[in-house]
C-alpha cells in the first residue's frame, strides 16, 4: 500500500498557482503499521526521496503530519489497530529523545567553549598583570647574534651567563653554522655573568667580513644556565590578541624571551661592576639623569637640557628655584630617537637673568613616567677606581657607575 500527501501541506510551505505540484509518497508495510523511508519519493522536484536528505531530516511536526496523512488514507476496512498506534508514537519518541539529545550536547558544547574562553581570558589578563609589574625591572635577553661592521679596531662585549658553571666556551659562527672563533667565558660575578670581548678577527687572527654572526655557548642545548644575553630595563608594554609584549631597548619582545629578572630597579643605575668592566666603558657614549643646572651667571653661560621622552612625545620643562618658583618653562616635541633638547641662558620668563645657583629641572609627568627624565651625554675617556669607588671622566667630569643610566656605542 502506498498513499501521497502533498509536500506544502507538511512543510507549510505557501506555493503559487505557477508552480507545478510537488507531492510524496511513500509505501506503507503492509499492517499499515509503519513508512519505508528507502521508498519515499518527492515527485516534482529535483531532489531525491524526502528522508534520504540528510540537510532537511524529518522533525517532529513532519512526523505527525505524516502520521495524520496516514490515519486518514488508510483502509477503512482494515484500520490501524493499537499496537500499530503504538510502535508509531514509539517512533515518534525516539525522533523527540534524539532531538533532546542534540539540544543538550549543543548546549554542553557552548558551556564547555564558555569555561575555556573565561580560563583563557583569565589566563590573559594573569599574564598581562605581570608583564605590567615588569615596568622598571631589569632584565635579560637572550642574544643569539652579534654584529660586526668590519671597523679595525672595534670591539663587542658579550655577556654570558654561567649559571651553575665556573666556566665555558663561547663560540661565534658564520651564517653556515661554522665555528669561527672560540672565546672563553670566566670570573662570573655575584649574579653568574661573565663578559668576553670579540674583536672581529677569527681563530686565526684575521678580521672576519662585516656582517651578523651567530652566538653560542658550549653546553647551552643540555644545560639551560648557559646562554648570551643582552640587559636592559623594561620601558613599558604593549598588549595585542596574540599577548603582552615587552618593550626593551628600542624592542618589542615576548614575556617569554625573558630569561632573568634583577630587583634592581632602573632609578639604581647599573651598579658596581668589576675593575675589567669598567675599563670596557671607555669609548662609550653613556647617559647620566641630570636633576639641577648649576648657573654661574657668566654673560656666555648657556645649558643644554636633553629629555628622554619616547618618540614624538610632548615635553613640558620647567627650571625651579630653590623657593620652589618656577623662573622659566619650555615646550617642544621629541624627536625621531625620542628626545626634546631645550637650551637656558638663565633667563627668566620676564626676559631678567636669574641670580647664580643651582636651579631644579622639572619635566611634567615625571612622577607616573619612569622613561621620562632629564639626561647628560657625553663619551667615556676615562676611568678612576681610587678608593674601590669607580667613577668615569666625561669633558672634564668624574661621573659614579652608579649613576649611568644608559650605555651605547656610536658609530
Amino acid at each position: 500500500m502506498a498513499f501521497s500527501v502533498d509536500v506544502n501541506s507538511i512543510k507549510g510551505v505557501n506555493q503559487s498557482a505557477s508552480q507545478a505540484t510537488r507531492t510524496m509518497s511513500a509505501t506503507v508495510g503492509k499492517d499499515g503499521a509503519s513508512v519505508d523511508p528507502a521508498t519515499s519519493v518527492l515527485n516534482g522536484a529535483t531532489g531525491g526521496g524526502l528522508f534520504t536528505d540528510k540537510t532537511s531530516g524529518l522533525s517532529e511536526d513532519d512526523f505527525l503530519k505524516l502520521l495524520m496523512a496516514q490515519l486518514q488514507n488508510q483502509d477503512p476496512s482494515s484500520p490501524m489497530d493499537n499496537k500499530d498506534m503504538m510502535a508509531q508514537m514509539a517512533q515518534l519518541e525516539a525522533i523527540q529523545s534524539n532531538n533532546n539529545m542534540e539540544k543538550a550536547i549543543k548546549a554542553m558544547s557552548s558551556s564547555f567553549q564558555d569555561s575555556v574562553s573565561a580560563q583563557q581570558s583569565s589566563a590573559q589578563s594573569m599574564t598581562n598583570a605581570t608583564s605590567v609589574s615588569l615596568i622598571g625591572k631589569k632584565v635579560r635577553i637572550k642574544q643569539d647574534q652579534v654584529n660586526f661592521t668590519g671597523i679595525v679596531g672595534e670591539k663587542t662585549s658579550l655577556r654570558i651567563n654561567l649559571g651553575n658553571n665556573n666556566q665555558a666556551n663561547v663560540q661565534i659562527l658564520d651564517d653556515n653554522g661554522a665555528v669561527i672563533k672560540t672565546l672563553r667565558a670566566s670570573n662570573k660575578d655575584n649574579l653568574n655573568s661573565a663578559v668576553v670581548t670579540w674583536d672581529g678577527k677569527n681563530d686565526e687572527g684575521k678580521y672576519v667580513p662585516a656582517g651578523s654572526y651567530k652566538v653560542k655557548v658550549e653546553g647551552q642545548d643540555t644545560d639551560a644556565s648557559l646562554f648570551a644575553f643582552e640587559e636592559d630595563f623594561v620601558q613599558g608594554v604593549s598588549f595585542s590578541s596574540t599577548g603582552a609584549r615587552l618593550k626593551i631597548a628600542g624592542k618589542e619582545l615576548s614575556v617569554a624571551d625573558v630569561m632573568d629578572v634583577a630587583k634592581e630597579e632602573a632609578t639604581s643605575g647599573i651598579g658596581s661592576l668589576s675593575p675589567g668592566q669598567v675599563i670596557e666603558l671607555i669609548g662609550k657614549t653613556i647617559r647620566v639623569k641630570q636633576d639641577t643646572i648649576a648657573y654661574s651667571g657668566r654673560d656666555d653661560e648657556s645649558h643644554q637640557i636633553k629629555v628622554n621622552a619616547g618618540i614624538s612625545a610632548p615635553v613640558t620643562v620647567s627650571i625651579v628655584n630653590s623657593q620652589g618658583e618656577v623662573v622659566t618653562a619650555f615646550k617642544g616635541i621629541s624627536d625621531d630617537e625620542g628626545t626634546a633638547e631645550f637650551s637656558w641662558n638663565g633667563q627668566s620668563i620676564n626676559g631678567q637673568f636669574v641670580d647664580a645657583g643651582k636651579y631644579t629641572i622639572k619635566i611634567e609627568g615625571e612622577e607616573s613616567n619612569p622613561n621620562l627624565y632629564c639626561f647628560d651625554e657625553g663619551t667615556v675617556n676615562g676611568v678612576n677606581t681610587i678608593g674601590g669607588v669607580s667613577k668615569v671622566r666625561i669633558d672634564g667630569k668624574e661621573i659614579s657607575i652608579a649613576d649611568i643610566i644608559d650605555i651605547s656605542v656610536k658609530l
